[in-house]
């Protein structure tokens, strides 16, 4: 009789693991933060209510993280882990704007190569007479400054 009560008792729970939001398919990457490490994944599938990544190293079930990317900054805790995958399930649900904005987020710009950084070279540029008489008349002290000698 004992036995059936806790039967009863656990049909009537709903299932905790049962998806109640529909998932976004997604490809973008991201971190997650514990408390000691930081973990590239990429989200694979995400949701208002909790998201599936994929990862090399992951923390085992349980652990509480952040999973961070772009502005998006979200408290969760890894509810299963399968090798290098693992689903998450947020503290608190993110809303239709912040799951619009990270299908949206925009991608970092990649390191700019050094020509782009070189500051142009003066070698082999002729300088006309006018504009050095130009520059002699700027560098020139004026006021207090051709005073002070």
């Amino acid at each position: 009789m004992g036995s059936q009560a806790v039967l009863t008792l656990v049909s009537d729970e709903p299932d905790l693991c049962r998806r109640e939001d529909s998932r976004l398919r997604v490809l973008v990457s991201a971190k997650l933060l514990t408390t000691t490490d930081e973990f590239p994944v990429t989200v694979r599938d995400l949701s208002a209510t909790g998201a599936k990544l994929e990862g090399s190293k992951l923390p085992p079930k349980g652990t509480d993280v952040i999973l961070k990317r772009a502005a998006l900054e979200v408290f969760a805790t890894v509810v299963w882990r399968d090798g290098d995958r693992c689903g998450l399930q947020f503290e608190e649900p993110l809303t239709n704007a912040e799951l619009l904005q990270q299908m949206n987020a925009p991608v970092p710009k990649a390191v700019p190569s050094l020509e782009e950084y070189r500051r142009p070279g003066l070698r082999g540029v002729r300088v006309s007479a006018s504009e050095l008489a130009a520059a002699r008349e700027w560098a020139m002290p004026t006021g207090r400054q051709a005073f002070r000698g």
